[in-house]
C-alpha cells in the first residue's frame, strides 16, 4: 500500500503484507484517506488457480477533495512502475474492490 509523504512531495510505502487473504487486505483500506495498492490476487475457480496483479487507486467518498485530486494526478507516476498489472481499479467504496469486481 502506497501513500504520499507528509509534504506531498513523494510516493512512499505505507504498509506491506504477505500471505493475507483479500478480504483482510480490503478491511485495511482507510475510510477517509486515499491510497494506491498493488495486490497479488489469487483466486481458485472451477478448480484452477488464477493469479493477477491488481492496481487499486483508493479514493474514498469521505476523503478530502484536494487530496483526492492530488492522488489522481499522481497515479501514473506510480502505476508505470508495475508493468505486470492486469487489473486497474479506481475505487471509492468497498463495493468497488469486492472479490467479484476483481475476479
Amino acid at each position: 500500500m502506497y501513500t504520499l509523504s507528509e509534504d506531498n512531495s513523494e510516493i512512499v510505502v505505507d504498509k506491506t503484507s504477505e500471505n493475507r487473504n483479500y478480504e483482510d487486505f480490503v478491511h485495511d483500506l482507510p475510510s477517509t484517506e486515499c491510497r494506491w495498492v498493488v495486490y497479488d490476487f489469487q483466486d481458485r475457480r472451477a478448480g484452477a488457480d488464477r493469479n493477477k496483479i491488481v492496481f487499486i487507486s483508493w479514493s474514498p467518498d469521505a476523503g478530502n477533495m484536494n487530496k483526492k485530486m492530488l492522488y489522481s494526478s499522481s497515479k501514473e507516476a506510480l502505476r508505470r512502475n508495475f508493468t505486470s498489472v492486469s487489473v486497474d481499479i479506481n475505487a471509492a467504496d468497498l463495493g468497488d474492490v469486492s472479490r467479484e469486481t476483481v475476479g
